[in-house]
C-alpha cells in the first residue's frame, strides 16, 4: 500500500486550518486573552510612510473611531523587503495609482503627488509618525503626516537636514510586525486577524460589530464600495449594449487564490457587459524561480 505523501496530506490540512470552526475558535481564544489584558477594544495599526495605501487607510480609521468604541495603537515600520515585492518599481507605480483611485472612491484625500517622496521627506515623516505613537490624537496626527508627504496640494517642503528618529523603536515595531505574522504596512490587526488597507475594512467592521463595539447601528458595514457596486452601472439587456472593441483581460496564476476569486468576478463582469473575456495564464512565482516567504504565504492563505 502506498504511503501518503505531502501532496496527499496538504489539501486536508488546508481544509482544517481554514475551516469555519477553527477560525471561530481562534477568534474566541484571542478574545479571551484580549479581555484578560484589557485590550478587547484595541486594534493595532502598522503604517509605512513609503506605502501610499497608508493615507486612505488612516482616513478610514478615523471614521471607524467615530462609529465604534475602539482604540487604535499606531506602529510605524520602514522595511519593504525585496523578497516580498519581487517587482518593486512596478509595485510603487501601481500602488500609488490604486491608492489614489481608492481614495477617490471614498472621498478621501488621495496620495497623488506627481513625484516620489525623497529620502529626506520619508525620514522626516518617519520621525513625525514615531512621535505620534502613543498620543491620544496620534491617528489624526498620522493622517496629517501622510497628507503632507503624499498629497499633491499640500506643497512638500524642500529637502533639508534629515530628521532624527528613534531607530530602536522603529526596529521594535518591525520585529513585532514579523512576530505577529506579517510583513508590510497599511495593516490593521484585531483579535489575531489581519486586515489589509481599506479593501479589507469591511471584515474588520463585522468583527467590531460582533464584539458589540458599535456606537449606533449594529450591522452597519460601510467599506464595501470596491465590490458591492460592481454591477451597479451595467446596462439592461434591452439596451443591446456590447462593447465590441473592448476585451476584459485576466492575467491568471493557477496557484493564487486571489486569481481564483478574481476570475469569478471577471466572468460575472464579462457576462453582464456582454464583452469577450480573454484569459492570460502566467507562471506562478515559484515556477519563475522566485521565493515566497512563509509570512506572505500564510497571509495569502488565510
Amino acid at each position: 500500500m502506498r504511503r501518503p505523501v505531502k501532496a496527499d496530506v496538504m489539501p486536508w490540512l488546508a481544509r482544517v486550518l481554514s475551516s469555519a470552526p477553527r477560525v471561530s475558535l481562534q477568534r474566541s481564544l484571542h478574545s479571551i486573552r484580549a479581555k484578560a489584558r484589557g485590550e478587547s477594544d484595541l486594534v493595532l495599526v502598522f503604517v509605512n510612510p513609503r506605502d501610499p495605501f497608508g493615507l486612505p487607510l488612516l482616513q478610514a480609521l478615523t471614521q471607524l473611531q467615530e462609529r465604534f468604541r475602539v482604540r487604535f495603537r499606531l506602529h510605524t515600520v520602514w522595511q519593504l523587503d525585496d523578497e516580498m515585492y519581487p517587482e518593486p518599481a512596478l509595485w510603487r507605480s501601481w500602488a500609488q495609482r490604486d491608492a489614489t483611485r481608492l481614495s477617490q472612491l471614498y472621498g478621501f484625500t488621495p496620495p497623488d503627488r506627481p513625484t516620489a517622496p525623497s529620502e529626506t521627506e520619508l525620514t522626516s515623516a518617519t520621525a513625525r509618525l514615531l512621535d505620534a505613537e502613543g498620543n491620544e490624537e496620534g491617528l489624526i496626527t498620522a493622517v496629517h503626516v501622510l497628507k503632507d508627504l503624499w498629497h499633491s496640494d499640500t506643497g512638500q517642503q524642500p529637502d533639508a537636514a534629515p530628521a532624527r528618529y528613534d531607530q530602536a523603536r522603529l526596529s521594535a515595531n518591525e520585529r513585532l510586525l514579523r512576530r505577529l505574522g506579517h510583513y508590510q504596512g497599511s495593516m490593521t490587526r484585531f483579535l489575531g486577524e489581519w486586515f489589509w488597507g481599506v479593501d479589507r475594512l469591511d471584515h474588520l467592521e463585522r468583527c467590531l460589530n460582533e464584539q458589540g463595539l458599535n456606537r449606533d447601528v449594529p450591522d452597519a458595514v460601510l467599506f464595501t464600495r470596491t465590490w458591492s457596486d460592481l454591477m451597479s452601472s451595467v446596462p439592461s439587456p434591452a439596451d443591446g449594449h456590447r462593447a465590441t472593441d473592448t476585451t476584459l483581460e485576466v492575467f491568471f496564476s493557477i496557484r493564487s487564490p486571489y486569481s481564483y476569486l478574481g476570475l469569478e468576478r471577471a466572468i460575472q463582469l464579462a457576462n453582464a457587459w456582454n464583452i469577450p473575456l480573454q484569459l492570460r495564464p502566467v507562471l506562478p512565482m515559484l515556477m519563475r524561480g522566485q521565493s515566497v516567504p512563509d509570512a506572505k504565504k500564510w497571509y495569502i492563505f488565510h
